[in-house]
């Protein structure tokens, strides 16, 4: 464990529907400093169309610290790995259909941060995601 990154902690959050055009909102961890890692099981429903899979990190008045937009569109029934890394590269790879994206290096949180997700494309709202997220206090 490096001593910049403090101790890191994994918040967990099973499958949820994104819901509403807006995506979904998780609240991240209130005691976390910096964002190290998010990785994204993405879930498209059976409704076709090719979805924009986007992640912003916004702070507590809703304002964008951060966004992404991935090149990784999932279509029909297709289950893309999203994930964002402390200085990692970007790629895409279709198969299996997954792409990494870097986010700044130990990131820093502005105090009752959030991650947002949604399709920019709004095919379905029933599309799930589940997120594993790596910060550090």
């Amino acid at each position: 464990m490096s001593t910049r990154s403090g101790n890191p902690k994994s918040q967990i959050n099973a499958a949820v529907a994104l819901g509403v055009a807006a995506g979904v909102n998780i609240a991240l961890d209130q005691s976390a400093q910096n964002l190290i890692a998010v990785s994204i099981v993405y879930t498209a429903s059976a409704t076709a169309g090719s979805r924009v899979p986007t992640v912003r990190i916004l702070n507590a008045a809703g304002n964008v610290l951060w966004s992404a937009v991935f090149a990784t569109a999932g279509t029909t029934g297709q289950v893309p790995r999203l994930m964002l890394g402390s200085g990692t590269p970007s790629t895409s790879v279709t198969t299996p259909l997954q792409q990494t994206f870097p986010i700044p290096v130990e990131m820093a949180l502005e105090p009752n941060s959030s991650l947002q997700i949604l399709d920019a494309a709004n095919i379905d709202t029933t599309d799930t995601v589940a997120v594993n997220i790596l910060t550090c206090h």
